[in-house]
């Protein structure tokens, strides 16, 4: 049980330095908790060290927390379908296409995370733009695999869609309420877009 224990441990320590590693901001959340383990703020401006992140996930099966926002580059859109979160993409795409293939994991509790490139500006966090659905953006975080979540559950990237396998899309048009999305005009380099199957489509291929 040691070993696993210490295997378990060195490969969620590898994710938070790969993380790292691709300028996202991390820090460690508790075992089977949503709840930061340190004083998070002074990260949501400034990276920690890889010192840090060894030290931080040296000793126990502590969860890895990604730091949404500007110094991330990323805004993540947190679809919880227990809150009706399928339902209000699948309104969105019947409006307005299917969602650009992006990074996304699969939460412990069942739900998605679609990882979006940060527009620029500012992006505030948002609770329920929509039945089921939350944006974390500057001053926000989310739990990120491969934590275990309290149902039992490991958080996981969906096939194909890890960020070793695909690019962060950018920010779909019309996915924000106007009264959340602030952007300021600044300059950043455009992917290629891409076409992506809609979130019911989406479900049911990773069951």
């Amino acid at each position: 049980m040691g070993a696993l224990k210490e295997q378990l441990v060195n490969d969620t320590m590898y994710e938070a330095l790969t993380y790292l590693g691709r300028g996202w901001s991390v820090m460690p959340i508790g075992h089977e908790s949503k709840r930061p383990i340190v004083k998070w703020k002074p990260y949501q401006t400034s990276r920690p060290t890889y010192g840090d992140v060894a030290a931080w996930w040296r000793l126990d099966d502590t969860g890895i927390g990604i730091i949404t926002g500007a110094l991330s580059g990323i805004v993540v859109v947190d679809v919880d379908d227990r809150s009706g979160g399928q339902d209000s993409l699948a309104a969105y795409e019947a409006e307005h296409g299917p969602l650009p293939a992006t990074v996304t994991a699969r939460t412990g509790g069942g739900g998605l995370h679609l990882y979006f490139r940060h527009p620029g500006g500012r992006v505030p966090n948002a609770a329920g733009i929509s039945p089921g659905i939350d944006i974390r953006g500057d001053g926000g975080y989310v739990v990120a695999p491969p934590s275990m979540h309290a149902s039992g559950r490991r958080y996981e990237w969906l096939p194909g869609c890890c960020p070793d396998q695909m690019e962060l899309a950018d920010l779909p048009p019309g996915l924000l309420e106007e009264r959340v999305l602030s952007i300021a005009p600044t300059p950043r380099r455009r992917s290629q877009p891409q076409t992506g199957r809609s979130l019911k489509a989406l479900c049911m291929a990773v069951g």
